[in-house]
């Protein structure tokens, strides 16, 4: 086998690369259907020991992932994709999205021969199921939790996929309900000039993206890295707790912005056809 961490990618062929592509990439609703279905075992090992919030969302999301194999069965796909062509799916607090995606093969790196990394430079959504939204009262009896600690949460900023609607919170049924403790990077994003932006965050109001972490020494110190579309590069901005409270319970409660935390890109099959290549 070949040393993972330094692939000299002048190595491979056309054909090469593009037999290590296909040999890991979704290239069938087959193919789809047997990673979601091992995606739902992986899941449901995870039952044994949950509470009841966990244990519950949990099933939600195995019902879920089953909804979605039942509507691909029932959606037109190609049954040959072109070279450099492939499905991917998305899950997050959102839904699921189905992609079909192509790449440049120029661009595509050879990490071995049994993977590679690459960025798609067109997209196609195939299919979209989305996430059916809660108040905070049908998120608490469906959890099993009580509604003043829900609220708590949200003023924590510990549900980062709520959104609002007017003033009232919407909590997605695939939102996880176990809150973690400490600060997590956030990320979000948004395709839309924002309205009503807090006067001390006026450059973060055009379209682009935003990322807040914790400073390392200083626990109450963040650094916030915005970029919008269009420009280059990006800026940076130092906050206190108070201040990235402040923000971040803008950013969640706006419904045109969407945390990225918790979305996940599957476009790598779990059961691949091993390959031989060129070492």
């Amino acid at each position: 086998m070949m040393d993972n961490t330094n692939v000299n990618q002048s190595n491979y062929t056309y054909e090469e690369k593009l037999e290590i592509f296909s040999s890991c990439s979704f290239l069938s609703r087959e193919h789809l259907v047997e990673d979601v279905k091992s995606e739902m075992a992986d899941i449901a090992q995870q039952l044994s020991g949950a509470n009841i919030a966990m244990s519950r969302y949990l099933s939600n999301k195995i019902r879920f992932l089953a909804s979605f194999i039942d509507q691909m069965c029932h959606t037109a796909m190609f049954e040959k994709l072109e070279p450099w062509w492939a499905y991917q799916y998305v899950v997050s607090s959102r839904g699921i999205v189905l992609e079909l995606v192509h790449y440049d093969y120029k661009k595509v790196a050879i990490i071995s021969d049994e993977s590679y990394f690459g960025i798609p430079n067109t997209t196609y959504t195939v299919l979209n199921i989305p996430a059916k939204t809660m108040t905070i009262e049908e998120y608490a009896e469906y959890t099993g939790k009580t509604e003043a600690s829900i609220r708590q949460s949200l003023r924590r900023g510990k549900y980062r996929s709520a959104f609002k609607v007017g003033q009232e919170w919407r909590i997605s049924e695939l939102c996880e309900p176990n809150a973690k403790r400490g600060y997590e990077l956030g990320q979000y994003v948004w395709e839309t000039s924002l309205s009503d932006v807090p006067d001390a965050f006026e450059y973060i109001r055009e379209p682009g993206f935003a990322d807040i972490t914790q400073g390392t020494d200083d626990k109450n110190s963040f650094i916030l890295y915005v970029s919008h579309y269009g420009e280059p590069g990006g800026h940076f901005h130092t906050l206190n707790r108070v201040e990235m409270e402040r923000l971040e319970h803008y950013l969640i409660a706006n419904p045109l912005v969407v945390n990225k935390n918790d979305e996940k890109t599957y476009d790598k099959r779990r059961v691949k056809n091993l390959i031989s290549s060129k070492l």
